[in-house]
């Protein structure tokens, strides 16, 4: 009989925000950053058609309460050097950003390099979807062309997660991920930052 052992899985590891965070919350951040896109700049990254805010450290970032639920993410990832093997080290908080997407725009695909992990943070509902990528393009095309009507862990190409207002997905830096074009009249907004372990 043969054995099967998993090699190279990718981990991506979700929560949700306690319910503290009510929906003033929601209401006063979206307002802000609608508000701050229309006089700064912001930055092209992985936007396409949308608003990214510059890099911010963690004590710089505004509202007070995002500052909050960044810091309760980042709380619950300081598990993850475990899960991963890493011992020795310390997982600190690196650059964060917040992403405003209008109709039309989306995220392309990308990773982020020179860091350890990424999480991002749903700020809005929205019909859009975080996808993952499995970034073999080989053997994503041959997973592709087996047209697998039962796919598995091992034989999916990509993933996707809903991009559901509280929801939070935390992921290694080298995994590819987008995000789909933002079809409906409202903005999705999200925040995302790096976290590196050394």
């Amino acid at each position: 009989m043969i054995q099967k052992e998993l090699w190279f899985p990718t981990p991506v590891w979700y929560g949700q925000l306690p319910i503290t965070f009510g929906k003033d919350f929601y209401v006063d951040t979206v307002n802000y950053y609608q508000n701050i896109s229309k006089t700064e700049k912001g930055v092209q990254m992985s936007n396409e058609g949308g608003w990214q805010s510059d890099h911010y450290k963690l004590h710089e970032i505004k509202p007070f309460m995002l500052n909050q639920a960044l810091d309760y993410i980042f709380q619950q990832s300081l598990q993850i050097p475990n899960d991963l093997g890493l011992y020795g080290g310390t997982l600190n908080f690196g650059r964060s950003w917040v992403n405003l997407n209008p109709k039309n725009s989306f995220n392309h695909p990308h990773f982020h390099v020179g860091v350890t992990l990424v999480a991002v943070l749903f700020l809005t509902d929205s019909k859009s979807k975080l996808t993952f990528h499995r970034g073999d393009e080989l053997a994503e095309w041959n997973l592709r062309t087996l047209r697998s009507v039962g796919n598995t862990e091992l034989s999916f190409s990509t993933c996707e997660y809903n991009c559901l207002k509280g929801n939070f997905v935390i992921f290694p830096s080298w995994v590819k991920h987008s995000v789909e074009i933002n079809r409906t009249e409202e903005d999705r907004l999200s925040a995302a930052f790096d976290m590196i372990y050394s």
